[in-house]
C-alpha cells in the first residue's frame, strides 16, 4: 500500500517529463482451427478466424495463425503507424498455414460423358457471385468472348471456363472442323510503308488450301499443325508491325513468322484466337524484328499448347435464385475427390486505402476471383496493399488467382470511370493522383520478397503509382497467362506503372506470356533498377516502355527467344548475359518526366529512343545492337561481346545450370561500369544513381562475388571470361548487392568501442536528461542508434565472453558470478568456440586490440595473435588508479578515499570509491595514487602534470594503430574501463556537472514492495551487493551522496566519451574513414538508485539495457531502431557485413537488415532481446550451469517480463510505465500480454535446454 499511494502521487509529474515508449511488439494474438472468436487469442484460447485477430491488433501487434485450412478474407481494419510500429500477420514457425478464398462443393452429379453439375443457391456466394462477375475493364482483351472472375479446382489445380456450355459435352470432332486451325485471308505490313498482301500469293506451301471467304475473293484454310506457306513480302523502307486476317471456329493457333524458309530465322509469332466461326473475320497484329525491303518470309501454323487445348473446362449460368455449374472431371468422382470454387474477389486485401506498415508472412494463400487491374482503376489482387505505404510480403507462396496475385497499386477514383484506353487517359489519371497526394510519404515503399506466386493469368505483381521506392526481390513468378484465354495490356509477370526509384532484384520468373512476358515496367521507371534476375521461358523477358530512364538494368540473365523489347530511352545495360536481339522502337507518346527521387512531375516529354548505354553485356546467338543506328540520340557501347554461342538452361536435383561457352573477347577493354561512366539520362537530366543517391558501382556479379575492377568480365559472371561454363544459377545464395554493407572497392574494416557499466545515460538514449557525449553523439548522427539493445547476462564476464562467441549464456550455461571467476575460456562449450577475432585473422584480417576486450584477468592473448607477426594486442586495462594509504595489505586493492564518509570508507570496498582524482598528500603524506593490482605508483602533481590514465593509453594506442599504413582489411577493437567502478576522473569532468545542478534518477520509495520476493528479500543473484551499495550511500549522507554518486558516474560517462572521441577523431583522419564499420556499446547498463540497487547484475530496465550505435558504409545515417536487440547479435553481424562464414552455429542475429533499414518490417530475429541473471545455485566448477536455476529477463519493444527460478513474474508496460515502477502480472486486463510473454520465453528455454 506504502508504494501504491507514493506512486499515485508520483507518476504523473515523473511520466509527463520522461515520455513514453512507442509499441513494437505489443500483444501477440494466435489463431487456430481449433480455437474461438470469443477467446482472448492467447496460446492457450487462441481465436477461431483471422479477421478475429485482425480486428483486435493494434500497431506493434502481432497475429500468429498454426496449421490448418482458413476459408475466409482478410480485411484488416487498420495498420501500423511507422516501420518500427507495425502490423504483423505470421505463420507460426514451422506449420502450414493456407488462406483460400474458394469453399469445397460436393452434391455433385453427372449430366452426360464426363461431365458433372451443381446447383448452389446465390445465397452461398454472399454478397459477391464469381460466377456472375464479368471480367472487364481498361485495355482488357477478351478475345471475342465472355469472361469471369469464377473458378473451378479439382484437387487444388484449376480448370478452364468454356466459352458454351455446348462446348464441354462435344465428344468428336465436327465434320466440318475436322481439327483444322484457321483461315487467313491477307497479311499487311506496317511501318515506313504499309503494304497489304493477299494469304493466296504463295511460292509454296504444305498442306494448305484454297477456299471462299465472305468478305470476297479467296482465303487460305484447312490448316492443320505443321502446315506452312511462304511469300515475297516488300517491307518498304522499315516495318515494325505484321497483322493478319483470320477466323477460326474454335481453336485459334499461331502463325510463326520466318525468314526463308520454314526453320529459318524466327521474326514474329502471331497468337490467332477462336472467333466463333471460320468466316468470323479478325485482325490479328503481331510486332516483328524491324524489316526492310523485299524479303522471302515463311508463315508456319501451328497449334496452341495441347496442355491447355486438353485441360478440363468448365461453364456457369447464374439465374435470380441459382447458380448452376457444369465442368468436366475426366475420369474420376468429383465428390470423392477435393473440388472447389471461388467465392471470394480477394483472400488479404484491405478495404480501405491508406493502412500503412503491414507483415505478411509465411502463409499460403490461393484461389481467389480477381478482377482485371488495369492502371487507370483500383488494383485487387489476391494479395494487395490498397494505396498504401511500407508493407512486408514475405516467403508466401500466392497462386491460383484468376487476374492478379499481388497487387501494390491504385486506389478508386470517382474519375476512373471517364478514362479511356488512351495514353492521355492516364495522364489524367496520373494528375488526379497527385492531388491526391502522391508523394513518398503516403505511398509505396514495399517489399515484396521471397514469395512463390504462380498460376495468374493476368500478373504476378502488378502496381500503378503505388509501387514507387518498393523492392521486389528474390521472388520465383511463373505460369503466368499461361491458358492465354484473354489478352490485354497489362499482362506480365511482372507489370509496374511508375516505378520509380525501385529496385526488381534476384528473381526468379518463367514461363509468363501474353504481351508483357517476364517484366513489363510500363511509364515513369525512373530511378529503377533491375539487376540480378534470371528469366527464361517467357514470351519476352523484359518490355520496358515509354520510359526517359534513368533506367539501370545489370546484372540479369536473359534467355528467352525475345528476350528484350526497348520503347523507351534513358536506359543502362551493363554486364548482362543476353540470348537475342533487342528491338528498339521510338513511340509518338508523351509522358511524365520527374525530380530526382520524387513523384514531383517537371514536365512531359516523347519517346525519341536512343541515349542508352551498354557496357560489358554478353550477346548470344549473333545477336547485336545494330538497330540504335538510326536514332538521333547517341548510344554508348563499350566492352560487350557479340557470339554466335547458345545457352542452355539444366535443372538437376539441387537447382538451375546454366550451360555457356564464351570464347569471344569483348571490342576493347571493359569498363568498370560507375555512375560517372554513365553519365546523365539526357531527358530527365538525371544522374545514374541508386535510390539513396549513392554512385552505382557495379564491382560484384549476379552471384555478389567481386569483380576484377581494372578489367571486369563482360556478362554477369566475374570469372567466366573464355571459358566453357556450368554454373549454378537458382537458388542464388542472398549476396545482394543493393542490400548488402559493402565497400565501394576491397574490404570492410571493423573498430568496435566498448564501455564497461555504460548505461543509458547518453545524449539520444533518454537515459540522465544531463549526460554529455558530444563523441558519441556525432556517431549516432552518422548511424543507427538501437534504442531496445539488451545485454545478454548484465554482469562483465559472462556478458563479453557471449559477445565475442556468439554463443548464448543458454547455449554455453554461463551466467557468471561464481562461473566469472573461472573465466570464460575455461567453459568447456565456449573453449570449442572460434571467437570473432580468431575467425576474422583466419580470413586475411589484421587484428589488433587494446584495453578491457574480454572481464580483467582472463584475456588469452594468444586470440589476439595475427598471421604476420604485427602485434595483436596493446595493453591490458586497469581499474585505477585508486587511494593507497602506504600499508602494504592495501597494495591490491588501495583504501577508499579519504573525502568519503569514514562509515563508508569502513564498511566499503575499492569499488565504492569516488570523486575527482586530486592531490592526496593534502589528506596525509602516506596518501598516493597506486594502480590497481599491481600497487605500482601513479603520479598526480595537478591536473596538467599527471601519470595517463589506463584508458587515456588505451585510446592513444588505438589511435596509434589507425595512423599506420595496413595492407589488408583489420578488425580493430578498443575497451575502455570507465564508467566502471571505482568512479575517478580528472577534476575537468566533474565540473561538467556542478554538485549543485546533478538531479538524481526517478527513484520511486518501496519500489521493490510488488517485485520478486526471491529478488528483493532473498537476494537470490550470485552477486547482489546493488542493495547493499544503496543502502550503505542512503545510511552515509543520503540523497547528497546519492547526488555526489550521481556526479562522480556522469563525469566518468564524459571522461569515457572524450576517449572515444580521440579515436574517431583518429579515424576520420585517416584512409580507413570510408570504409570502415564502427560500433560503440557497453557490456551492461548500470542502477543509480532505481529499485533501491546501485549495482548491475539485474533483470530490470537499467542492468539490462545498453547503448549500441553502428555507423560505417552501406548503413543509415542518424536513424533510430527500437527493435529488440541483444549484444549476441554483434558477432553475426560483423560477419555478415564482412562476408565471411562463421565457423560455429551462432545463437544471434544479423543486424545488417536494419542497418539499412533501421525498423522492424527487415528484422527476421526473434521479436524479444533476453537477459539471463545467475542464482546462487552452487555450480560445479568449469561446469554450465542449468538454465532451469536462473533468473530471466525477455524485453519487447512494450514490454518487459520476468520470470525467476522459483516461478515469480513480473510483467512492465514500458507505453505507460517506462520506470518499470508497477508490476502488472497479477493484473486481469494483461492476462494476453503475460501469456504471450510466458511462451516466448518458453520457447527460448526449451530450443537451448535441449542442447544443454
Amino acid at each position: 500500500m506504502i508504494k501504491n499511494n507514493i506512486r499515485q502521487m508520483t507518476l504523473t509529474a515523473l511520466l509527463f517529463t520522461i515520455g513514453t515508449a512507442c509499441s513494437l511488439y505489443g500483444t501477440e494474438y494466435h489463431v487456430s482451427p481449433n480455437g474461438l472468436d470469443s477467446n482472448q487469442g492467447f496460446p492457450s484460447e487462441p481465436l477461431l478466424t483471422i479477421q478475429a485477430a485482425a480486428d483486435k491488433a493494434q500497431p506493434g501487434d502481432t497475429v500468429t495463425v498454426h496449421a490448418g485450412i482458413y476459408r475466409e478474407r482478410v480485411n484488416p481494419p487498420r495498420g501500423g503507424t511507422s516501420d518500427a510500429q507495425r502490423i504483423t500477420y505470421r505463420a507460426a514457425d514451422g506449420e502450414d498455414v493456407i488462406i483460400k478464398g474458394s469453399e469445397v462443393v460436393t452434391g455433385w452429379t453427372q449430366a452426360g460423358n464426363d461431365v458433372w453439375q451443381v446447383v448452389l443457391p446465390n445465397s452461398f456466394f454472399g454478397d459477391f457471385n464469381p460466377f456472375g462477375d464479368p471480367i472487364q475493364g481498361h485495355w482488357f482483351d477478351g478475345k471475342g468472348r465472355k469472361h469471369h472472375s469464377g473458378a473451378v479446382y479439382l484437387n487444388g489445380h484449376w480448370l478452364a471456363e468454356a466459352e458454351t456450355k455446348e462446348a464441354l459435352f462435344k465428344t468428336q470432332k465436327s465434320s466440318k472442323d475436322r481439327g483444322y486451325l484457321f483461315n487467313v485471308a491477307w497479311m499487311q505490313t506496317v511501318g515506313a510503308d504499309t503494304q497489304q498482301f493477299p494469304a493466296t500469293a504463295m511460292l509454296e506451301q504444305t498442306g494448305v488450301q484454297q477456299a471462299p471467304s465472305d468478305e470476297g475473293g479467296e482465303c487460305i484454310g484447312f490448316i492443320d499443325e505443321g502446315d506452312w506457306a511462304s511469300y515475297e513480302i516488300d517491307f518498304g523502307v522499315s516495318s515494325e508491325h505484321m497483322q493478319f486476317r483470320v477466323a477460326s471456329e474454335e481453336k485459334g493457333g499461331i502463325i510463326e513468322v520466318r525468314l526463308d524458309s520454314p526453320d529459318g530465322k524466327l521474326l514474329a509469332t502471331c497468337a490467332v484466337p477462336s472467333t466463333r466461326g471460320w468466316q468470323k473475320w479478325r485482325t490479328v497484329k503481331t510486332v516483328i524484328e524491324p524489316s526492310s525491303g523485299k524479303q522471302k518470309v515463311c508463315l508456319v501454323f501451328k497449334a496452341k499448347e495441347k496442355k491447355n487445348r486438353d485441360t478440363p473446362k468448365w461453364f456457369a449460368r447464374v439465374d435470380q435464385s441459382n447458380t448452376t455449374i457444369w465442368a468436366q472431371f475426366k475420369g474420376v468422382d468429383p465428390n470423392q475427390e477435393l473440388t472447389e470454387v471461388n467465392a471470394r474477389q480477394t483472400v488479404f486485401y484491405p478495404e480501405k486505402p491508406g493502412l500503412h506498415y503491414i507483415t505478411l508472412r509465411g502463409f499460403t494463400l490461393e484461389h481467389a476471383a480477381t478482377p482485371w487491374s488495369p492502371p487507370t482503376t483500383e488494383q485487387i489482387g489476391l494479395v494487395g496493399t490498397h494505396w498504401s505505404k511500407g508493407w512486408i510480403i514475405e516467403n508466401n507462396t500466392i497462386r491460383y488467382s484468376v487476374c492478379t496475385g499481388v497487387t501494390l497499386g491504385k486506389y478508386n477514383d470517382p474519375k476512373d470511370v471517364s478514362a479511356k484506353d488512351t495514353a492521355d487517359a492516364y495522364n489524367n489519371t496520373i494528375e488526379w493522383a497527385v492531388k491526391q497526394g502522391w508523394t513518398k510519404e503516403t505511398v509505396g515503399s514495399h517489399l515484396v520478397r521471397n514469395n512463390h506466386i504462380s498460376h495468374c493469368e493476368q500478373a504476378g505483381i502488378v502496381g500503378s503509382l503505388g509501387a514507387i521506392f518498393s523492392t521486389v526481390t528474390g521472388n520465383v513468378i511463373h505460369d503466368i497467362n499461361q491458358r492465354g484465354a484473354f489478352g490485354g495490356a497489362e499482362i506480365a509477370g511482372v507489370k509496374f506503372h511508375a516505378p520509380i526509384d525501385s529496385v526488381i532484384s534476384n528473381n526468379h520468373i518463367y514461363r509468363c506470356h501474353g504481351t508483357g512476358g517476364g517484366i513489363w515496367l510500363d511509364w515513369m521507371s525512373q530511378g529503377t533498377r533491375v539487376s540480378g534476375n534470371l528469366l527464361h521461358d517467357n514470351s519476352t523477358d523484359f518490355f520496358f516502355e515509354v520510359n526517359h530512364g534513368p533506367l539501370m538494368v545489370d546484372n540479369n540473365i536473359f534467355l528467352s527467344n525475345k528476350p528484350l523489347r526497348d520503347w523507351s530511352q534513358g536506359t543502362a545495360f551493363s554486364h548482362n548475359l543476353i540470348a537475342g536481339t533487342i528491338v528498339p522502337i521510338a513511340q509518338a507518346r508523351t509522358t511524365p518526366v520527374h525530380q530526382p527521387h520524387s513523384t514531383q512531375i517537371v514536365g512531359l516529354r516523347n519517346i525519341d529512343s536512343g541515349d542508352n548505354r551498354f557496357f560489358n553485356n554478353v550477346f548470344l546467338n549473333g545477336s547485336d545492337l545494330k538497330r540504335y543506328q538510326p536514332f538521333s540520340a547517341p548510344t554508348a557501347m563499350q566492352g560487350n561481346v557479340f557470339t554466335r554461342s547458345k545457352a542452355r538452361l539444366v535443372s538437376k536435383a539441387d537447382g538451375i545450370y546454366l550451360d555457356l561457352e564464351l570464347g569471344e573477347s569483348p571490342a576493347g577493354e571493359a569498363p568498370l561500369v560507375t555512375s560517372e561512366l554513365l553519365g546523365l539520362a539526357k531527358v530527365p537530366n538525371q544522374r545514374f544513381e541508386q535510390a539513396n543517391g549513392a554512385a552505382y558501382r557495379l564491382d560484384t556479379d549476379y552471384f555478389g562475388h567481386q569483380r576484377n575492377v581494372e578489367n571486369p568480365a563482360p556478362g554477369p559472371f566475374a570469372a567466366a571470361d573464355g571459358k566453357e561454363i556450368q554454373l549454378k544459377v537458382w537458388p542464388k545464395k542472398e549476396l545482394k548487392e543493393e542490400c548488402r554493407i559493402r565497400l565501394p572497392s576491397g574490404r570492410l574494416n571493423i573498430l568496435t568501442i566498448i564501455c564497461d557499466d555504460l548505461n543509458d545515460s547518453i545524449e539520444g538514449m533518454g537515459g540522465h536528461p544531463q549526460a554529455k557525449t558530444p563523441n558519441i553523439d556525432r556517431l549516432m548522427k552518422r548511424g543507427v542508434r538501437f534504442t531496445n539493445a539488451a545485454a545478454n547476462v548484465p554482469l562483465c564476464g559472462p556478458s563479453r565472453a557471449s559477445m565475442w562467441s556468439g554463443l548464448s549464456p543458454l547455449t554455453t550455461g554461463y551466467y557468471g558470478a561464481d562461473q566469472q571467476e573461472n573465466s570464460w575460456h575455461r567453459n568447456p562449450v565456449i573453449k570449442q568456440s572460434v571467437s570473432l577475432f580468431e575467425l576474422f585473422v583466419r580470413n586475411g584480417y589484421r587484428n589488433y586490440a587494446t584495453g578491457k576486450i574480454y572481464h580483467n584477468g582472463h584475456e588469452v592473448l594468444s586470440i589476439y595473435k595475427n598471421d604476420d607477426g604485427f602485434p595483436g594486442y596493446g595493453t591490458l586495462p586497469n581499474f585505477g588508479p585508486i587511494p593507497n594509504d602506504g600499508n602494504p595489505k592495501h597494495k591490491r586493492n588501495g583504501v577508499l578515499p579519504p573525502w568519503m564518509p569514514e562509515k563508508l570508507r569502513k564498511e566499503g570496498g575499492w569499488h565504492d570509491g569516488f570523486g575527482p582524482i586530486q592531490d592526496l598528500k593534502q589528506y596525509g603524506s602516506q596518501y598516493e595514487w597506486t594502480l590497481f593490482y599491481s600497487g605500482r605508483p601513479w603520479k598526480f602533481r595537478n591536473g596538467e602534470d599527471r601519470d595517463p590514465l589506463p584508458d587515456e593509453n588505451h585510446a592513444a594506442e588505438m589511435v596509434d594503430f589507425l595512423g599506420k599504413t595496413h595492407d589488408r582489411p583489420f578488425i580493430a577493437t578498443v575497451g575502455f574501463v570507465r564508467p566502471h567502478s571505482p568512479w575517478y576522473a580528472p577534476q575537468k569532468y566533474f565540473d561538467l556537472f556542478p554538485l549543485e545542478e546533478v538531479e538524481l534518477t526517478p527513484i520511486l520509495p518501496f519500489d521493490a514492495e510488488d517485485c520478486s520476493k526471491i529478488l528483493t528479500q532473498e537476494h537470490d543473484i550470485a552477486e547482489a551487493r546493488g542493495w547493499d551499495a544503496y543502502q550503505k550511500i542512503m545510511e552515509n549522507g543520503g540523497d547528497e551522496q546519492l547526488r555526489k554518486w550521481t556526479q562522480a558516474y556522469l563525469a566518468c560517462v564524459a571522461f569515457a566519451d572524450d576517449q572515444i572521441g580521440k579515436v574517431l577523431d583518429a579515424l576520420d583522419a585517416s584512409p580507413y574513414a570510408d570504409n570502415t564499420l564502427v560500433i560503440i556499446t557497453s557490456d551492461h547498463g548500470y542502477h543509480m538508485g532505481e529499485k533501491e540497487y546501485l549495482f548491475k547484475y539485474s533483470p530490470w530496465e537499467e542492468s539490462a539495457r545498453v547503448p549500441l550505435v553502428i555507423a560505417g558504409p552501406g548503413v543509415a545515417e542518424n536513424k533510430e531502431c527500437v527493435v529488440p536487440v541483444s549484444l549476441l547479435d554483434i558477432y553475426p553481424t560483423l560477419v555478415d557485413a564482412a562476408g565471411l562464414a562463421p565457423l560455429h552455429k551462432l545463437d544471434g542475429h544479423s543486424l545488417r537488415p536494419l542497418l539499412e533499414k533501421p525498423g522492424a518490417g527487415e528484422w527476421t530475429g526473434p521479436l524479444v532481446s533476453l537477459t539471463a541473471i545467475g542464482s546462487k545455485v552452487p555450480v560445479k566448477k568449469n561446469t554450465p550451469a542449468p538454465a532451469k536455476d536462473q533468473h530471466f529477463s525477455i524485453r519487447s519493444e512494450r514490454y518487459r517480463y520476468i520470470r525467476c527460478r522459483n516461478g515469480e513474474e513480473e510483467l512492465y508496460d514500458h507505453r505507460n510505465d517506462p520506470n518499470e515502477w508497477e508490476n502488472l502480472a497479477k493484473h486481469r486486463e494483461y492476462v494476453t500480454v503475460l501469456e504471450t510473454m510466458r511462451t516466448r520465453l518458453n520457447k527460448a528455454l526449451k530450443n537451448k535446454e535441449e542442447r544443454l
